[in-house]
């Protein structure tokens, strides 16, 4: 048996990627090990793979025991106590199948309500992943996402309603705190610490796509969703010189969307650049208002219920998820936001 732990002291909200890779594969060297040397030979071997592998300044702990006969024969850091980081997620999901079981099932509805309409959230992470919608042509993710979410509101059309005086927004199956105070506070923005609501929407983060334009601030892209309602500042810089580099960021306060893209832009960027927003609730309530309003629906405004609130009313659409589709993709590309 192979026992491996990685502690990541820079990252405590998961363990970056590539530490992961270079993780399974250290397990997979130590597995070949095990069959080709003899025992005696496990400890230096060992010792050496670990000192030449490349895990992105991350720690680790090895112990090998024969299950047979109980004896430990390789022990690296054994019993020095680390930072789970992205292996706490197994006990997570292990948790999740024990509590909900394995036939569980996602249910976000939309429910009508006088003349307002309420989405009634259940926690589900999938809701608009780029991944799981297989997106490959980061061109057409805007009209993909809106394809997803096409069937919410042709079955709001189909009830025969043009106007919603207020779209409300009901996340209460979680609280409202979205991060956990122990989250280091400087890498909030990052897509690995984004929030962890009630109703959840892109995997909580904004796609930027900056492109220079010399003599100007660089273009920001078709920044995914598309976020009008969001205060956006650009004060980057689009330097492409020989000894320039790409230092493209973006700045959000606290508690706020008002963001402000900052740095330099050399080259265009391919791949998003993907920043955590705030509240994911409501900013999938100005979404689906937008999406609604396209389609010829009148949405005054968007708010949160009250946590007094019964939701009582005529249901009109649930999107369901089974936990199997959230475990696969958790288990695959190991997303916080899905643990």
């Amino acid at each position: 048996m192979v026992l491996i732990g990685l502690e990541d002291n820079a990252l405590q909200c998961t363990v970056p990627i590539i530490a992961r890779v270079y993780l399974l594969r250290l397990a997979l060297i130590l597995s070949l090990v095990l069959t080709q040397f003899a025992l005696g030979d496990l400890q230096r071997q060992v010792e050496s793979i670990v000192a030449n592998s490349e895990l992105n300044h991350g720690r680790v702990g090895i112990c090998i025991i024969d299950t047979s006969t109980n004896e430990t024969l390789v022990e690296i850091h054994a019993n020095d106590s680390m930072i789970p980081a992205s292996n706490q997620k197994l006990h997570t999901k292990g948790e999740a199948i024990h509590v909900l079981g394995s036939t569980f099932t996602f249910k976000t509805t939309i429910v009508r309500d006088g003349k307002n309409l309420v989405i009634v959230g259940d926690g589900d992470p999938t809701i608009g992943d780029s991944t799981l919608l297989g997106i490959s042509d980061w061109s057409q993710e805007r009209s993909l996402l809106s394809e997803e979410l096409q069937p919410w509101v042709d079955a709001v059309v189909l009830a025969g309603i043009t106007q919603i005086d207020t779209l409300l927004i009901d996340d209460r199956i979680f609280d409202q705190n979205f991060i956990h105070p122990t989250w280091p506070s400087d890498q909030l923005n990052n897509y690995y610490c984004a929030q962890v609501a009630g109703i959840n929407y892109h995997l909580n983060v904004v796609h930027f796509f900056p492109s220079p334009r010399p003599g100007s601030h660089a273009s920001l892209g078709l920044i995914t969703p598309k976020v009008d309602w969001i205060t956006l500042h650009n004060k980057t810089t689009s330097r492409t010189g020989k000894k320039d580099r790409s230092t493209f960021w973006v700045a959000r306060p606290p508690n706020t969307n008002k963001m402000t893209a900052r740095g330099n832009v050399k080259s265009t960027h391919k791949e998003p650049v993907r920043i955590a927003f705030h509240d994911p609730p409501i900013v999938f309530g100005h979404v689906l208002a937008s999406l609604f309003r396209k389609n010829g629906i009148s949405v005054i405004k968007v708010a949160r219920v009250s946590e007094s609130t019964t939701v009582h009313g005529i249901l009109l659409y649930t999107h369901r998820t089974p936990l199997q589709k959230v475990l696969d993709r958790s288990n695959t590309h190991s997303p916080t936001l899905y643990a």
